[in-house]
């Protein structure tokens, strides 16, 4: 039997959500991504085979910089332990050259053993563990209008410092805090400031109706979850959703006193040439 990796198409779409159904029943977004992995410069939605059949996925998405993300990475039951996520992680690293990236992470949970050790098989080490928060968004008392916060084109000044944990998380997807950070945020549409010195990292790569993703608050911390709240209100999010560094005890003590729900489980990232 022979294990090969090619590029997905449109043909593949029922397939890959059978495997993803699957593979992480409770975990389902790759039909809400399909366009968006496709579509992606530079980046490719990697199927891989065993001989014939389609038993798995992953993606490969440049995020800014030098910097890239390993994610997505599904392998059906039925193909599991036979190399098909390591052809994967092959395919990976050739992108990597081939995108002249020389940085790439992945997350997973604390408790996954087997995803962190086709990880480290690959070179990559782990660089953090977090914990995750999630809020109901409830009708505002203020429209965000109010709040006097606006997206900003470009950030207005650098990071007084780097974030407890060294990342930005949207989506569970980590981004250094490096360089080009906020610029790509700006680009986006999710760097908010109010020109009184409080600013956010608020939005969402993908699944917006699920999440308005808090990425960083800085300044009035309480304002800025007041605004994000009705924010998300406003663009029809189901909720907040905010990833810290388990070292950030301040962050910690923030979230759990505006009711956020700490989850019961951890996240780490691992990464390459980080």
């Amino acid at each position: 039997m022979t294990v090969h990796t090619r590029t997905a198409c449109e043909q593949d779409r029922a397939r890959c959500q059978f495997i993803e159904a699957g593979a992480t029943p409770s975990l389902s977004y790759i039909d809400d991504t399909w366009t968006l992995f496709n579509a992606m410069p530079g980046g490719e939605l990697i199927i891989s085979m065993l001989d014939q059949e389609v038993g798995g996925y992953g993606q490969f998405s440049p995020l800014f910089g030098p910097y890239g993300w390993l994610e997505a990475l599904r392998i059906h039951p039925d193909y599991q332990g036979k190399g098909l996520g390591k052809a994967i992680y092959r395919r990976y690293l050739e992108k990597m050259a081939e995108q002249d990236i020389t940085a790439v992470g992945m997350y997973t949970g604390v408790a996954n053993v087997v995803s962190k050790g086709l990880a480290e098989r690959f070179g990559l080490s782990l660089r953090g563990r977090f914990a995750e928060y999630t809020c109901p968004v409830e009708e505002p008392l203020q429209a965000s209008a109010d709040f006097g916060f606006l997206p900003v084109p470009q950030p207005t000044r650098p990071l007084p410092g780097s974030p407890t944990g060294n990342f930005f998380v949207l989506n569970r997807t980590f981004y250094p805090a490096e360089p080009g950070a906020l610029e790509h945020f700006a680009a986006r549409g999710w760097l908010f400031e109010d020109g009184a010195g409080s600013r956010l990292i608020a939005g969402a790569r993908f699944q917006p109706h699920k999440a308005l993703h808090v990425a960083h608050l800085e300044g009035d911390d309480e304002k800025c979850l007041r605004f994000a709240q009705a924010l998300a209100a406003e663009i029809g999010a189901a909720g907040l959703t905010a990833v810290r560094s388990v070292e950030d005890g301040e962050q910690d003590r923030l979230f759990q006193a505006q009711d956020f729900i700490r989850g019961a489980g951890e996240l780490i990232t691992l990464w390459l040439g980080l």
